[in-house]
């Protein structure tokens, strides 16, 4: 069930995993560099949207590479 958009307002903070949900994987690897970052089609245009209605918009990774 998703939740009515109308629902979630400035309160709220979304979290978005990284790899696979904004930005491509690398296969049998993860991203080293900038370079190496490939945005999914509309993942950028969407954060203003997403800025729109949340207060706080935070990127996760479980990557043991990232520190």
């Amino acid at each position: 069930m998703a939740l009515p958009l109308d629902q979630i307002n400035k309160k709220w903070t979304l979290f978005l995993d990284r790899d696979g949900v904004i930005n491509h994987e690398k296969k049998g690897d993860y991203i080293h560099s900038w370079e190496e970052f490939n945005f999914y089609e509309g993942a950028e245009s969407s954060f203003q949207t997403f800025a729109e209605k949340f207060r706080r918009i935070i990127i996760v990774t479980n990557q043991r590479g990232i520190g």
